[in-house]
């Protein structure tokens, strides 16, 4: 399992996170409650769990862990956005994760204006993607990928 390194500071770039009006009139992320096409549960788990995270992240390939040395472009955006949809969420697993994930998710969402330009760089999106990927992978994402193998 590949490693990130670690971001040294932000970049800024001039990018506007994606978002869709819902229908409550808040704002919403593209995806939200999609369906991985694996299990068929929808991925924005009320209290998400590591096998939400391992749901969303084995829908999109098998080796996640070294996306940060892949071309800088956007086809991982809809995983970011899912990504953050299930940070934000209180959970017992969420606790687990160290804060600057969740922070960062907050922010993220929040709209917060630095937090937006350095995330509107997919190489930034990718740092964070690969980080929380090895570090599910490590909380039970692969114990329990061993375990589907299995039965």
């Amino acid at each position: 399992m590949a490693t990130c390194p670690r971001i040294a500071g932000p970049r800024v770039a001039g990018h506007e996170r994606p978002r869709t009006a819902a229908r409550s009139g808040r704002d919403s992320f593209p995806g939200e409650g999609v369906t991985t096409p694996r299990v068929g549960r929808p991925v924005s788990a009320q209290q998400p769990d590591v096998g939400d995270y391992d749901r969303l992240f084995a829908s999109y390939g098998a080796d996640l862990g070294s996306i940060y040395r892949g071309p800088d472009d956007d086809r991982y955006a809809l995983l970011f956005e899912q990504v953050i949809r299930l940070l934000i969420r209180p959970s017992p697993f969420n606790r687990t994760l160290p804060e600057p994930f969740r922070v960062v998710a907050r922010g993220y969402r929040d709209g917060d204006p630095i937090t937006v330009a350095h995330f509107g760089d997919p190489a930034n999106r990718h740092f964070m993607l690969c980080d929380l990927h090895d570090l599910v992978m490590l909380k039970g994402g692969l114990r329990l990928r061993r375990s589907e193998k299995t039965s």
